[in-house]
């Protein structure tokens, strides 16, 4: 979840009540802080966003495709995937889409051809010959970032080509 002020997509966001843990656990001392309202991205965003930032990565010339930290990506859309939020997005085509012109216009990659973020032609999955790479910055973000268990990167690699199948058999033209 993503926090702060909506940029200049008129952006999906929900107010989100945020609170501390001293709060929560010592709301009667005169030391607790109050929860405030917190403007928020909604999930199903993010995960179009998500998926869109690999897509794009993944277009560019393989001398190119960045890798330090961005395996924590599949790991997230891995995460999202387990909930509503991933349905109600590749269901939702306008927001599908707003998103895809928003990036065109305001956070254009030279060399990224946008038109293939339709579904038919979305690929979030690391090209063979960066592959290893981005296994050893996952291990690393398991290392470093990801608190808990987490899929091996094979299991989660797995997760996102079962995915993107779903996705490129999405049909809008009903």
């Amino acid at each position: 979840m993503r926090f702060g002020k909506p940029d200049s997509l008129r952006e999906t966001f929900t107010n989100r009540k945020i609170s501390s843990l001293v709060g929560e656990h010592y709301s009667d001392k005169p030391f607790a802080d109050k929860p405030i309202q917190v403007p928020s991205v909604n999930p199903d965003r993010t995960f179009l966003e998500k998926l869109f930032l690999l897509h794009e990565e993944f277009q560019k010339p393989e001398t190119e495709i960045r890798v330090d930290r961005l395996s924590r990506h599949l790991y997230d859309i891995e995460k999202l995937m387990r909930t509503e939020f991933a349905n109600n997005a590749l269901i939702n085509q306008s927001l599908y889409n707003e998103i895809i012109n928003h990036r065109r216009i305001y956070t254009k990659i030279s060399g990224i051809d946008y038109t293939l973020h339709q579904p038919k032609t979305l690929n979030p999955l690391p090209p063979d010959l960066v592959i290893d790479s981005w296994k050893k910055d996952y291990q690393r973000m398991q290392e470093e970032m990801i608190y808990g268990d987490s899929l091996s990167f094979d299991m989660l690699i797995e997760r996102i080509k079962k995915l993107k199948e779903k996705i490129n058999k999405t049909d809008w033209s009903d």
